[in-house]
């Protein structure tokens, strides 16, 4: 009787823990989501960079 009792009693404390698990990981996922769009956003940045790199280098080359 005890024991079901304990047991009862523990479900709730591993299915708290299960959900705080998943929070974390949806967190995660979401932090993986903002980091993919950076990326991307780095990705859409760098042809400016290089073209800015490209003008930069035609310059000293001029000199």
């Amino acid at each position: 009787m005890s024991a079901a009792r304990t047991f009862m009693s523990v479900i709730p404390k591993v299915m708290g823990a299960d959900t705080e698990v998943m929070s974390a990981a949806r967190a995660l996922m979401g932090a993986r989501t903002i980091a993919m769009s950076a990326a991307r956003a780095l990705m859409g940045a760098r042809p400016v960079v290089l073209s800015a790199a490209r003008t930069l280098m035609a310059q000293i080359l001029r000199l």
